[in-house]
């Protein structure tokens, strides 16, 4: 790996503070969860899907043809695969795997993702303020002039006050045809992503587990809730076996 990923990771979690301490982050992202991470990556994938993207997704959620693939791959999976990039947040791992840092780029929008166009479009020794982080993490705070800053460079976007690195904001008639995309994409999508969260019920005679030693919960629906923190593999048995077992229904439903 390239000695400059530091400075790329170093760069992504500083953008995510700053949004954090100026409050451009989605509910649930500044204080993050595997459910929330979960969350939010359907909604992004929903909402601002791009091909240039799909290396990345493709390594947390497997290759798919297409937007609706992704979005269903990310509605099923085991959201214990999102601890890793908790660890990255919250200055549990140093030095995570390069997809845990490139997924975060990703949720947050970081504008020069992934690494390799970073190191086209960013100068070399162009290293993030690390002391920020740093602040931000010890409780201290981030300093209120670097956040004027960065919501001043974000204002500043397209505007040629960057000294012409960022290209220039796209015209309103250009802007109106992309939110009229994303709006019909979403709406296209809402519909599969209502019957995938649809209630699931089991096949007749059988219930749902979590195959684990200290489950003691049996389930009728899939996504069932009790199910949500379920670490291992959710299997179907059958209703008889399942209470051999001693487990008992789950007492969202009714038991």
């Amino acid at each position: 790996m390239s000695f400059r990923f530091d400075e790329y990771r170093a760069a992504v979690l500083q953008d995510y503070e700053l949004r954090k301490a100026a409050n451009n982050l989605r509910f649930g992202m500044d204080h993050p969860t595997a459910v929330t991470l979960r969350d939010e990556a359907i909604f992004v994938c929903t909402s601002r899907f791009k091909r240039s993207d799909e290396k990345v997704l493709a390594t947390f959620f497997k290759s798919h043809q297409d937007q609706t693939g992704y979005v269903s791959a990310i509605t099923e999976i085991n959201v214990s695969c999102f601890k890793p990039l908790i660890n990255f947040i919250k200055g549990r791992t140093q030095k995570p795997e390069e997809r845990v840092v490139e997924l975060l780029a990703w949720l947050t929008d970081f504008e020069a993702r992934p690494y390799q166009h970073y190191i086209v479009v960013t100068p070399e020794g162009g290293k993030p303020i690390t002391a920020l982080i740093d602040a931000a993490r010890s409780g201290s705070g981030v300093d209120e002039g670097q956040v004027r800053e960065y919501k001043s460079q974000q204002s500043e976007v397209g505007s040629g006050k960057n000294g012409g690195e960022i290209e220039a904001r796209p015209s309103s008639q250009k802007r109106w045809s992309m939110a009229w995309k994303n709006a019909i994409l979403i709406l296209l999508a809402f519909p599969w992503v209502l019957w995938m969260l649809a209630p699931k019920p089991a096949p007749p005679g059988s219930v749902y587990i979590c195959d684990s030693q200290g489950a003691k919960r049996y389930h009728l629906r899939k996504n069932c809730g009790g199910l949500r923190n379920c670490k291992h593999e959710i299997i179907t048995v059958s209703l008889d076996s399942a209470k051999k077992t001693g487990r008992t229904l789950c007492h969202l439903e009714g038991g």
